[in-house]
């Protein structure tokens, strides 16, 4: 079988903070400070030894939490259920080890035994053992006594530690490590009395933001040599059969040896189509890989199938019915180039971090070379003078909130986050790093297939400001199928270099310098459907608006989308194009057989009319040379005999 094309997979993102009952997080900079990469244990575990607890990587906290009100001395753990732990049974618990984001004192290390889950029932402790000292990091602490894990009767264990919460305003009112880690969030709960009359365990919604940071060093000569686990499968929407099926999966293998001679066979409708062979060697520390699986020489229909990952082998040995995740994607065979790929940003002069959002745009750009962009402003703490009613109606469509800056590219949900917007307000030092990334593993794949072309045309008259607008194009073969007729065209006009205050990162700037600023939209907010030539794959728009006295003509453009107009997520842009108003001709006012409006009659007004008669551009007046209420072959000629002076 053929070995699967494999990539690292880094998710873009940014810190986001959540709210809890109790719980409230340090002072920090939060606006899209990126985490680290998952790194490999930075502690080598003993002959038969593997961790026990939420997750397995160094991954702490950029940002700790803490009871900010509460002056007391409290414990805190992480439920770990009898399906969590079952492996471990007979094993020694020989260390346990906690993160923290900043030192605290009256440490202790603790394992209790659960009696029941609900309602949370703690027997006495099983370990129970002091911390001289702490710091921030992770702190180890080797058990005096090692207790060998027996769960009969238990429901689960917690695994924690003790800690003195400071209200003042110190180094240490926020110590807990809570990370977005591991193959699911375990309940964390904190006892003591917390402000109250009772001293009890309390669910203060630790996980909200995520697994709290303790782990046990688990020392058994019984575990199993290899216990390997994928999850999160992530197929791309669609596959042009000819480059194959994009996807990404979580990898680990939980148990005490590396797992360095697997298989995992890739499915499409059941039948096994390529396979990944060992393609990066497995610990307990989870790595996220991603992939193309090819599709050659399997006979597939435009439209759903399903695709599948399934163990096949580990160690040389075959696995039957080994795990076994399902996703599903869209084939086509039929794709235009891509003209270009848009970004709608939406910023706000009174956002003091979009100053930065305009620098990765920018890298964005420098990096793709065909990056249209248009600029939509909103209102927050004072009204934006660039805002309009039509960017309140696009932000609706396309569910943004007043949370600047966020853009789309090309509309579409990278991340199977659910939103096709996301922030962008990334600090300047990473910047380059995931305008990279976004280049390169997304916009540069170009996922979407690209359906329909796009020519632009018309006139502006520049003494009555009317502009008239002619897009047509072509659609492939597989457009109804795909999508029905759910495509539509929207149109943006932008204005370059308007000059007004901007804040910047805390600071008014008076003279900013405003570029691709959405001045209006023509027709409907989701896109005017494609107007189908009878008869053909192609299709023949127009738009006429006139141009507020306001707006700088010279400075303006046009950027049409050829979109999906479909609900949540599914408003894919599949491709764009972008016209200056300053070069478009004035109208030749109706002037017969000056078709193209340069006022003259020629081979060009011959190739306008032959362009209207295949569908390709909107007929017009000028065109029915005959008189006889049609754009055809009669028209041609008339034309000719016209050039020739007959």
């Amino acid at each position: 079988m053929k070995k699967i094309l494999l990539t690292s997979l880094l998710l873009i993102g940014c810190v986001a903070t959540a709210g809890a009952q109790l719980l409230q997080q340090s002072p920090v900079n939060q606006h899209f400070v990126p985490r680290a990469a998952k790194a490999p244990m930075q502690k080598a575990l003993g002959p038969n030894q593997l961790y026990m607890g939420p997750y397995f990587t160094d991954d702490l906290t950029d940002a700790g939490l803490g009871l900010a009100t509460i002056n007391e001395t409290v414990k805190i753990g992480t439920v770990l259920t009898l399906s969590q732990v079952q492996k471990f049974e007979g094993g020694q618990v020989k260390a346990i080890r906690f993160g923290l984001y900043q030192p605290v004192d009256s440490a202790r290390v603790i394992l209790w035994p659960v009696i029941a889950l609900n309602p949370l029932t703690v027997g006495e402790p099983l370990i129970d053992q002091e911390v001289p000292t702490t710091s921030a990091g992770w702190n180890e602490v080797a058990i005096n006594e090692p207790y060998t894990i027996d769960l009969t009767g238990l429901a689960g264990l917690m695994l924690g530690f003790q800690y003195r919460q400071v209200s003042s305003p110190s180094s240490r009112t926020h110590p807990i490590s809570a990370v977005m880690a591991g193959s699911e969030i375990c309940p964390s709960f904190m006892y003591g009395y917390l402000g109250t009359e009772t001293c009890q365990w309390y669910d203060v919604g630790l996980s909200s933001y995520g697994n709290l940071s303790v782990q046990a060093i688990v020392e058994s000569e019984n575990f199993a040599d290899y216990d390997m686990v994928i999850k999160d499968l992530v197929v791309n929407d669609y596959a042009r059969v000819a480059d194959g099926v994009n996807f990404s999966l979580t990898m680990s293998n939980l148990g005490a040896k590396t797992l360095d001679n697997y298989v995992i066979n890739a499915l499409v409708d059941g039948q096994v189509v390529d396979a990944l062979d060992s393609p990066i060697a497995l610990t307990p520390t989870e790595v996220n890989i991603s992939g193309t699986c090819s599709l050659e020489g399997v006979d597939l229909s435009v439209g759903k199938h399903t695709f599948a990952l399934q163990i096949a082998s580990i160690d040389g040995e075959p696995v039957e019915n080994g795990t076994l995740l399902n996703g599903q994607f869209t084939a086509y065979y039929e794709a235009f180039a891509r003209q270009k790929n848009v970004v709608e940003q939406f910023t706000s002069q009174y956002c003091t971090y979009c100053p930065w959002g305009e620098q990765f745009i920018q890298a964005v750009g420098d990096r793709c070379g065909n990056l249209a962009w248009v600029g939509i402003h909103g209102n927050m703490s004072g009204t934006d003078v660039f805002h309009n009613t039509r960017c309140d109606q696009i932000m609706s469509y396309l569910g943004v909130d007043q949370s600047y800056p966020q853009a789309t590219f090309n509309r579409f949900d990278y991340e199977k986050a659910g939103t096709i917007a996301f922030g962008i307000g990334f600090q300047p030092s990473v910047i380059p790093m995931y305008a990279d990334y976004l280049n390169e593993s997304y916009i540069g794949n170009n996922w979407t297939p690209v359906v329909a072309n796009i020519n632009l045309g018309g006139t502006y008259d520049p003494a009555t400001r009317e502009l008239k607008l002619n897009v047509t194009g072509q659609t492939t073969s597989e457009l109804k199928t795909l999508f029905g007729s759910g495509v539509g065209i929207t149109v943006y006009l932008t204005e370059d270099g308007l000059v007004g205050r901007q804040l910047n990162n805390g600071t008014w700037i008076n003279d900013y310098t405003h570029n691709h600023v959405m001045r209006d939209m023509l027709g409907t907010i989701s896109g005017t459907a494609l107007k189908m030539v009878d008869g053909t794959l192609n299709y023949a728009n127009e738009f006429t608006t006139t141009l507020s006295e306001d707006w700088n003509a010279d400075n303006m453009h046009v950027v049409v989308l050829v979109n999906r107009k479909g609900s949540g997520t599914k408003k894919e842009v599949f491709n764009c194009e972008v016209l200056d108003i300053k070069d478009l001709p004035a109208p030749s006012h109706g002037v017969v057989g000056d078709v193209t409006g340069d006022g003259q009659v020629d081979i060009a007004d011959v190739n306008a009319v032959i362009d209207m008669m295949l569908g390709k551009a909107v007929q017009t007046a000028a065109a029915d040379v005959t008189g006889d209420g049609q754009v055809d072959i009669a028209d041609v000629n008339a034309i000719i005999d016209m050039m020739l002076g007959k």
